[in-house]
């Protein structure tokens, strides 16, 4: 399933993670809007492995960097967080522009993740980069754990259930 996650830890920090397991076509569409409306200046091998990075995690002055980390380094770095706080600049609000174009006309769900310890303004800034692209649906999960990726109720949730 089409799938935008966005986790927001304990810090407070927002990290982006999206899933078209058999359309990565839409992957492409959206790192290159991205490329494109924020001047970033990827290169072709760098929008290439977006496609393969499973947490996005960072500024996008920090895209780069991060795009040129092996994949196994990539899931070891620290990352700040995408800044969603300054109302002015919720770099939120641009991914899910790019993915609600790439995804135009076919299904995509929004899962919203926090923890007990998530900060309300964080939580509420997720909801403005939502509001600003007129998408009102969204699952949210509060369980304390997190369901692990690959379990039955990883997959229940990626299905909608």
């Amino acid at each position: 399933e089409n799938a935008v996650l966005i986790t927001i830890d304990p810090e407070s920090k927002v990290y982006l993670n999206i899933s078209a397991p058999k359309d990565l076509d839409k992957l492409t569409s959206i790192i290159k809007g991205i490329n494109t409306t924020r001047s970033l200046g990827l290169t072709d091998a760098e929008m290439e492995k977006f496609k393969t990075t499973p947490i996005i995690g960072v500024p996008f002055t920090g895209l780069k960097q991060l795009l040129n980390l092996p994949l196994q380094q990539q899931e070891k770095v620290g990352q700040p967080g995408i800044p969603v706080l300054d109302t002015l600049n919720n770099e939120l609000v641009w991914w899910i522009d790019e993915a609600k174009k790439a995804f135009a006309g076919g299904k995509l769900i929004y899962l919203i993740k926090g923890d007990n310890n998530s900060k309300y303004p964080t939580f509420e800034a997720v909801i403005n980069a939502m509001r600003k692209n007129e998408e009102f649906k969204y699952n949210l999960i509060t369980s304390q754990e997190g369901a692990p990726e690959g379990t039955e109720l990883f997959k229940e949730l990626m299905q909608g259930n």
